[in-house]
């Protein structure tokens, strides 16, 4: 179950009023880029309650709407980045298999990584001062 104010955001490809129903029914709300945006308008009191709260937002806050899509990708590529570097999220060893040992080891690994870009960050700017 999803809670009471969660927000699953996901790319144009997910924009599925199934998709959009299913999370309703998790009590979460689906946000993504929709496709044919002017024939929504149109079909507005037809639709699903989760696909038109979707429609409603990208209409009523077009800005918050695109900002919070567009710090999802920003999550993705630092996740990326997480699992692709060698001090990344990889390779989980044998001992961090329950739940909660997972989300101390990768809480750990997301605090390494953030030291060693602000470390990083740090000595460049001495560099060029």
């Amino acid at each position: 179950m999803l809670g009471p104010d969660a927000l699953v955001l996901a790319d144009a490809n997910y924009d599925s009023w199934r998709l959009y129903q299913a999370v309703l029914e998790r009590g979460g709300c689906l946000l993504t880029p929709l496709k044919g945006k002017s024939a929504q308008e149109k079909h507005l009191r037809a639709m699903r309650p989760g696909r038109r709260a979707a429609v409603e937002a990208w209409r009523d806050h077009p800005f918050a709407a695109s900002y919070v899509l567009r710090e999802r990708i920003m999550v993705e590529q630092v996740l990326g980045t997480l699992c692709a570097s060698s001090q990344g999220l990889s390779g989980l060893p044998g001992f961090v298999r329950r739940l909660e040992r997972v989300r101390r080891w990768a809480g750990a690994k997301i605090i390494w990584y953030n030291a060693a870009l602000a470390a990083k960050q740090r000595l460049s700017k001495r560099h060029a001062a």
